[in-house]
C-alpha cells in the first residue's frame, strides 16, 4: 500500500513540472527509499511538426525570405497549420503574408496593429484549444475553383469542437481569408 501511494505522489509529483516522465525506478523493499527519475527534454507543442521535412524546409525558406513563391506546393490543411503556428508565436508578418488580399487588406503596418488589439487573443485561444486536433480537412461542399473551406476539430471525451476557415487561392499560394475578422472583432469591441 505505501509502495503504492508513493508511486502516486512521485507520478503527481512530476507533473508539476516541465519535464516528462521517461520511467520510473523503484527498489523492492518494504521501505521505499531508492527512486530513480529519467526525464526526457519536454518538446513544446507546434503545429509545423505536422509538416513533411520538404515542407518544413519551403516554410523556413518562406520565413527567412518573405517569399511566397516557396508556399505554392502548401495544400490549404498546410497553410492553415502555418497560419495557427504564426497565430500561436504572433508572427505578424507571417499573419499578414498568409491573409488574402483581394486589394481590401490594409497596409502592414495598420494590419498589423489591428490584428493584435481585435483578432489575436480570440485566435490564439483557438490556435491553443485546437492544438491537439483530432482531423484537419477539406470541407467539400465549398470546393470552388480558387476558394474552400478547411474545418479542424478537436475531441474530449464525447464533446467535438470544430472551426472552419475559408481559403483563396492567390497568386499561386493558398490563403487564409480573415480580413473579415478584423471587422467582426472590431464591431464588438465598440458594442
Amino acid at each position: 500500500m505505501r509502495l503504492v501511494i508513493v508511486v502516486i505522489f512521485i507520478v503527481m509529483l512530476t507533473g508539476c513540472f516541465d519535464s516528462n516522465v521517461k520511467e520510473i525506478k523503484i527498489s523492492n523493499q518494504t521501505d521505499v527509499d531508492v527512486v530513480e527519475i529519467n526525464e526526457v527534454q519536454n518538446k513544446k507543442f507546434s503545429y509545423l511538426d505536422q509538416l513533411p521535412a520538404e515542407r518544413m524546409e519551403e516554410y523556413e525558406l518562406f520565413v527567412k525570405e518573405r517569399n511566397l513563391s516557396h508556399l505554392q506546393r502548401f495544400s490549404p490543411k498546410e497553410i492553415l497549420l502555418i497560419y495557427m503556428h504564426s497565430v500561436a508565436i504572433f508572427d505578424a508578418d507571417s499573419i499578414y503574408a498568409l491573409t488574402y488580399n483581394n486589394d481590401l487588406l490594409a497596409d502592414p503596418d495598420l494590419f498589423r496593429k489591428e490584428y493584435a488589439e481585435y483578432v489575436l487573443n480570440a485566435e490564439q485561444e483557438v490556435a491553443m484549444k485546437f492544438r491537439y486536433y483530432d482531423s484537419i480537412r477539406i470541407a467539400e461542399e465549398t470546393v470552388k475553383e480558387d476558394s474552400l473551406s478547411v474545418v479542424i476539430s478537436v475531441s474530449l471525451g464525447s464533446t467535438t469542437g470544430s472551426v472552419a476557415y475559408g481559403l483563396k487561392k492567390e497568386d499561386k499560394v493558398w490563403k487564409m481569408d480573415i480580413q473579415h475578422l478584423i471587422e467582426y472583432f472590431k464591431q464588438k469591441a465598440t458594442h
